[in-house]
Protein backbone atom coordinates (compact mmCIF):
# COMPACT_ATOMS: atom_id res chain seq x y z
CA UNK A 1 0.00 0.00 0.00
CA UNK A 2 2.91 2.22 0.78
CA UNK A 3 4.62 1.36 -2.87
CA UNK A 4 1.31 2.38 -4.50
CA UNK A 5 0.66 5.45 -2.27
CA UNK A 6 4.51 6.98 -2.85
CA UNK A 7 4.15 5.97 -6.65
CA UNK A 8 0.74 7.95 -7.15
CA UNK A 9 2.29 10.88 -4.85
CA UNK A 10 5.17 11.24 -7.57
CA UNK A 11 2.78 11.02 -10.80
CA UNK A 12 1.03 13.66 -9.03
CA UNK A 13 4.27 15.90 -9.09
CA UNK A 14 4.94 14.74 -12.29
CA UNK A 15 1.46 15.83 -13.59
CA UNK A 16 1.68 19.03 -11.80
CA UNK A 17 5.09 19.76 -13.37
CA UNK A 18 3.62 19.42 -16.50
CA UNK A 19 0.76 21.68 -16.07
CA UNK A 20 3.01 24.28 -14.54
CA UNK A 21 5.09 24.00 -17.88
CA UNK A 22 2.06 24.00 -20.62
CA UNK A 23 0.29 27.21 -18.27
CA UNK A 24 4.00 28.82 -18.84
CA UNK A 25 3.83 28.26 -22.61
CA UNK A 26 0.85 28.92 -23.24
CA UNK A 27 1.03 32.27 -21.25
CA UNK A 28 4.30 33.49 -23.38
CA UNK A 29 2.68 31.98 -26.35
CA UNK A 30 -0.38 34.60 -25.73
CA UNK A 31 1.65 37.14 -24.46
CA UNK A 32 3.41 37.35 -27.79
CA UNK A 33 0.44 36.65 -29.99
CA UNK A 34 -0.89 39.97 -28.23
CA UNK A 35 2.49 41.95 -28.19
CA UNK A 36 2.38 41.19 -32.55
CA UNK A 37 -1.21 42.22 -32.58
CA UNK A 38 -0.23 45.52 -30.83
CA UNK A 39 2.41 46.05 -32.89
CA UNK A 40 0.78 45.56 -36.34
CA UNK A 41 -2.27 47.73 -35.15
CA UNK A 42 -0.11 50.36 -34.26
CA UNK A 43 1.94 50.15 -37.40
CA UNK A 44 -1.59 50.64 -39.70
CA UNK A 45 -2.47 53.14 -37.38
CA UNK A 46 0.60 55.01 -38.24
CA UNK A 47 0.17 54.83 -41.51
CA UNK A 48 -3.03 55.87 -41.75
CA UNK A 49 -2.16 59.05 -39.60
CA UNK A 50 0.83 59.77 -42.17
CA UNK A 51 -1.60 59.22 -44.57
CA UNK A 52 -4.12 61.74 -43.00
CA UNK A 53 -1.29 64.26 -42.20
CA UNK A 54 0.83 63.66 -45.25
CA UNK A 55 -0.91 66.52 -46.93
CA UNK A 56 -0.09 69.11 -44.17
CA UNK A 57 3.69 67.40 -44.35
CA UNK A 58 3.95 68.30 -48.17
CA UNK A 59 2.31 72.01 -48.11
CA UNK A 60 5.63 74.66 -46.58
CA UNK A 61 4.72 76.08 -43.56
CA UNK A 62 4.97 79.47 -44.74
CA UNK A 63 1.89 78.90 -47.64
CA UNK A 64 -0.12 77.40 -44.44
CA UNK A 65 -0.21 79.89 -42.63
CA UNK A 66 -0.20 82.48 -45.04
CA UNK A 67 -3.54 80.59 -46.40
CA UNK A 68 -4.92 80.42 -43.17
CA UNK A 69 -4.62 84.47 -41.84
CA UNK A 70 -6.18 85.11 -45.23
CA UNK A 71 -9.08 83.09 -44.40
CA UNK A 72 -9.57 84.63 -40.89
CA UNK A 73 -9.32 87.87 -42.19
CA UNK A 74 -12.32 87.14 -44.58
CA UNK A 75 -14.31 86.05 -42.09
CA UNK A 76 -13.57 89.35 -39.79
CA UNK A 77 -14.54 90.93 -42.67
CA UNK A 78 -17.50 88.95 -43.54
CA UNK A 79 -18.81 89.47 -40.31
CA UNK A 80 -18.43 93.27 -40.07
CA UNK A 81 -20.16 93.24 -43.40
CA UNK A 82 -23.13 91.09 -42.00
CA UNK A 83 -23.53 93.54 -38.81
CA UNK A 84 -22.99 96.64 -40.57
CA UNK A 85 -25.80 95.39 -43.35
CA UNK A 86 -27.93 94.27 -39.97
CA UNK A 87 -27.77 97.20 -38.30
CA UNK A 88 -28.60 99.66 -40.78
CA UNK A 89 -31.44 97.19 -41.73
CA UNK A 90 -32.69 97.06 -37.93
CA UNK A 91 -32.48 101.67 -37.45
Amino acid sequence: MDTLLSIAIKDTQHVNTLQLAFLIAEGCGVSLLAAALLTYLLRRLAVQRYTLYGTFLAIPVGLTRALTSQITNSLHLEVRHVTSEGGAGAA
